[in-house]
């Protein structure tokens, strides 16, 4: 058997992914030698896998019918889970008009799902958009006469797979809203820090879904956090730890059906101090006036305290400001001491910045001379990057 092939390439899809699914070869091979049903014993091509925006689609390779009411079927290796997708074009001289499918075959039995008409030289992309796992699928083509064409099938996968910081990876939406597809996606910061996740559903103006981080035993270690591009305050973000290993997890998620349901994701990430200041003996000291601190609270799965330390020289206005807009998931609260005595606490709003008047006096509205603790308090859930500043 002799393959006919033709390379192709594709634009970057986070630019211009409708050129993704394009189809563009000229007519000029000649046609291939068909096989029977029955001859199909090796594999004939390989699904390619588009995982990033630089990945393409592969070769072209020419599928061929002498004629009849059966379908001549080509083998077509798939080597993730995902969604199965082939683009087709017909040749155009010495060709009629045919129908292609992908599909299972047993032997005998061709099974497909509804068949793509082809006329000579028409072309169509996206035929298929069938949830596979790795094995063997089948390339079909009939016709009542002679007919060829070229083919090349790929996939979409939605299984688990690494996702590297600051690039877009090409994923699969499910068609049917019922479904929910919960890709996994398995990053490892090489900072300590936070990372923000973003979503693309292409062939939409805005993008949606849900975002949960998980560890390295896939278990939550956050909330499952609502991703809206058009919005301000729907963002995600989560504390991670360097050379640790994370998952994302993404539901609710697809592209439009003109776009095969594709949909991106990517994470990029940012340094932050990541101090063991969990003990009152280990209260980091604030310094009045000085620069925030960025803190990152690491997701772990559990409950955490973090200590800082302010002193105050004498009885005035103090104010703690704590920035909580890089925290999103679970909850947080500040509780106040004069050496070790309670005073107060307070929640933190996430998502936003806080502010904390400290009043300890015999004079309203000051705080008297001394060293007073402070203590953050994060849910087991709770993830991201806060600031704290002695503001005053």
């Amino acid at each position: 058997m002799k393959n006919i092939t033709k390379k192709i390439t594709i634009l970057t899809a986070a630019l211009a992914l409708a050129v993704l699914f394009g189809f563009a070869v000229s007519d000029t091979a000649s046609a291939a030698e068909s096989r029977a049903q029955a001859a199909a014993a090796d594999t004939y091509m390989s699904a390619a896998t588009i995982n990033y925006s630089t990945s393409t689609k592969g070769d072209a390779t020419t599928i061929s019918t002498s004629g009849g009411s059966n379908y001549y079927v080509y083998s077509v290796e798939v080597k993730t889970s995902g969604k199965l997708y082939m683009d087709a074009l017909a040749y155009n001289s010495n060709s009629s008009s045919c129908y292609v499918d992908l599909g299972t075959y047993d032997g005998s039995v061709f099974n497909h799902g509804s068949s793509t008409y082809l006329s000579a030289g028409s072309e169509k992309d996206g035929i298929g958009g069938y949830d596979v796992k790795k094995g063997t699928y089948w390339v079909g083509i009939q016709s009542s006469s002679s007919a060829s064409a070229y083919v090349r099938a790929y996939v979409i996968p939605y299984s688990t797979r690494k996702l590297p910081a600051g690039k877009m990876m090409i994923a699969s939406g499910y068609k049917n809203s019922y479904q929910d597809s919960a890709a996994k996606f398995k990053i490892r910061p090489t900072k300590s820090g936070y990372i923000t996740v973003t979503l693309k559903q292409y062939g939409y103006d805005s993008s949606s879904g849900y975002v949960t981080l998980l560890n390295s035993k896939k278990r939550a270690v956050s909330d499952k956090l609502w991703y809206y591009s058009s919005s301000t305050t729907s963002y995600v973000v989560f504390g991670v730890k360097k050379g640790v290993t994370y998952y994302l997890r993404v539901n609710s998620c697809q592209g439009s059906s003109s776009y095969q349901y594709a949909y991106g994701i990517k994470f990029k990430q940012k340094a932050a101090l990541l101090k063991k200041n969990i003990k009152k003996s280990k209260s980091l000291l604030l310094k009045r006036k000085a620069k925030y601190k960025s803190m990152t609270r690491q997701a772990t799965g559990k409950a955490m305290n973090q200590w800082y330390k302010i002193r105050v020289p004498r009885k005035q206005k103090t104010q703690v400001r704590v920035d909580a807009s890089k925290v999103k998931s679970g909850s947080a609260k500040i509780t106040l001491y004069y050496g070790s005595k309670k005073i107060d606490s307070a929640t933190i709003y996430l998502g936003k910045i806080n502010t904390f008047n400290i009043t300890y006096s015999t004079t309203y509205g000051q705080a008297m001379k001394g060293t007073y603790y402070i203590k953050v308090t994060t849910s087991k859930k709770c993830s991201g990057m806060y600031k704290i500043r002695y503001l005053r």
